[in-house]
């Protein structure tokens, strides 16, 4: 695997690799493609392990504009209920 992982990594074109070894992935890959839901599929760069955190940044980013946006609408409520 290691031999496999030299050539790989020493081939100056690109190349599409499809597998489920993740560290194979990981000791590979410059950029890591990943099917996010409802046909979404996102670029990220690195190894598998660095597209699964920079992915997990992106979610939490999203999570707390959300939570944000949720607490602003609920302001906004509170403030038309007191207007009455």
């Amino acid at each position: 695997m290691e031999l496999l992982e030299e050539i790989l990594t020493d081939y100056q074109g690109t190349l599409l690799i499809v597998s489920h070894d993740r560290q194979f992935i990981d000791n590979t890959a410059t950029e890591c493609y990943l099917f996010e839901g409802e046909g979404r599929l996102n670029k990220y760069v690195g190894g598998f392990f660095d597209a699964k955190q920079q992915q997990a940044n992106v979610w939490a980013s999203k999570a707390v504009e959300e939570q944000a946006k949720a607490k602003k609408t609920e302001v906004q409520k509170r403030r038309k209920c007191g207007e009455k």
